[in-house]
């Protein structure tokens, strides 16, 4: 069995926030679960997939967009009880004026999940000085025979792209909005439903400052 799950969230700012989802797997089943955050004061919010049949895969894809004093701690756990299962968490994140993103990613693998094939990457725009990121990738494996990886990246409009960009006839707002268009583009190609991607890009365009989103 296969399923999708798209959890679009843009409360209002006076909002506080909780979300929890937990999904049980068995044998041969599989998971998408898009979660895309753009709204509330406070968003604290805990997903986790369990995989306990054989061959049970799960993809766990997010995109956070936070700005003035928002703030997001958000929990993504995956654990690997059964051979041969794989999951992939990918997160996109962008971050402006005084907001604060806390992302905790853990893929556990247990002792029985031989075979198993374990993948997360959050990557982090940050525009302005006063933002704050804190990504916590995390692997438990016990058992050796598995393929498994983690990594982060944190990162500012880069002055030198801005240049080229800029060089090549963009001002320098286009310029800016070329380079965040890619952030969120990358991750908008995984959703194949082009009606709920026009939603997302209707509300990316709502937060963004600096033009708008092709």
């Amino acid at each position: 069995s296969q399923i999708s799950i798209i959890n679009i969230q843009n409360l209002n700012d006076n909002t506080q926030n909780y979300y929890n989802l937990k999904a049980l797997q068995s044998k041969n089943s599989i998971i998408n679960i898009f979660d895309l955050g753009f709204g509330s004061k406070l968003t604290k919010s805990k997903i986790t997939n369990i995989l306990n049949g054989d061959n049970a895969g799960s993809k766990n894809y997010s995109l956070y967009y936070c700005d003035d004093y928002q703030n997001f701690d958000m929990n993504c756990t995956i654990l690997h009880r059964a051979p041969y299962t794989n999951c992939d968490i990918r997160s996109t994140n962008i971050l402006d004026k005084n907001s604060k993103l806390i992302l905790n990613g853990l893929i556990r693998i247990e002792e029985n999940a031989y075979g198993s094939i374990g993948y997360q990457k959050e990557d982090n725009l940050i525009l302005s000085e006063n933002a704050e990121v804190c990504p916590l990738p995390n692997l438990e494996i016990n058992n050796y025979n598995v393929k498994c990886s983690h990594g982060a990246t944190t990162t500012n409009i880069d002055t030198e792209k801005i240049f080229y960009l800029m060089s090549r006839g963009l001002s320098e707002e286009q310029a800016k909005t070329s380079i965040v268009n890619g952030y969120f583009n990358k991750f908008l190609d995984f959703i194949e439903d082009k009606e709920i991607v026009n939603t997302i890009s209707k509300i990316l365009l709502e937060k963004y400052k600096y033009g708008t989103f092709v």
